[in-house]
């Protein structure tokens, strides 16, 4: 093999000559083998052979660029009809059934069905008379929150005795209080809506969604009797954020 290294040597114009070291053009100094910076004016003096010695580390970075650039593309070429929707934008039935991936066709959206903001799906056949309302929290999304939706549609405990209400909101840090009550007035109207259509009604929430759930509840039973407390089956809050609780609680 030592050959082939002579002849590589040779042939190779980035050589470096043995026995001779590099001259820099300008000042005629010596320059460093690893860098090819001058050792008196600093100058780089080939970039030519500063990138050759480095090829791998520069391919590695070019790979990595071509590799989120190719993906980018990827992902749009094969997005469904769900991703190119802005938020907040009308789902159709079918777009929303395909972006869930549920097979059932007897599910359908029982209110329009606005990207980011509400979904609520009820089943033709079994039109349940219980509603589960999904609340999720700080940075989170209305459906992917909560995992693989089509998995608790899909499976025959949930899907024949409830239906799906995936609420979204934008979320904040709720410094702002006329927010956080526009909020908690708006998840408001949509549980008097379900309570004239449902026995009961379970809320789940995540993180930040508790406080809105909380202050929500707070807001309904200073309107009793108008509105009734016993439709509110349940509340299962996930890691609900207590060191802001004292929001639940302002006049």
């Amino acid at each position: 093999m030592a050959w082939f290294f002579e002849l590589f040597l040779r042939d190779n114009p980035l050589r470096i000559k043995r026995g001779s070291a590099m001259k820099c053009p300008a000042c005629c100094s010596e320059i460093d083998d690893r860098s090819y910076r001058c050792k008196e004016c600093h100058r780089i003096c080939s970039y030519k052979r500063l990138l050759w010695r480095y090829r791998y580390i520069v391919f590695g970075i070019v790979a990595l660029i071509g590799f989120w650039t190719v993906r980018g593309y990827v992902g749009r070429w094969f997005a469904n009809d769900y991703d190119e929707l802005p938020e907040g934008a009308l789902v159709s039935d079918a777009t929303t059934l395909s972006w869930l991936g549920l097979t059932d066709k007897g599910w359908f959206c029982e209110e329009p069905h606005y990207k980011g903001s509400l979904l609520h799906l009820r089943h033709k056949v079994f039109q349940a008379k219980d509603a589960i309302v999904f609340v999720h929290g700080f940075t989170g999304d209305y459906v992917s929150t909560w995992g693989k939706p089509k998995v608790l549609l899909d499976d025959p405990r949930f899907n024949r005795n409830y239906d799906f209400v995936f609420y979204g909101f934008k979320t904040t840090f709720y410094r702002d209080l006329p927010a956080f009550e526009a909020e908690a007035a708006r998840l408001d109207r949509i549980l008097t809506h379900l309570d004239e259509n449902y026995k009961s009604i379970t809320i789940v929430t995540h993180s930040n969604g508790g406080l809105v759930a909380m202050r929500t509840l707070l807001n309904r039973a200073k309107d009793f009797p108008s509105k009734q407390p016993h439709k509110i089956h349940r509340i299962v809050m996930f890691t609900p954020l207590t060191e802001n609780v004292s929001l639940t609680g302002q006049p």
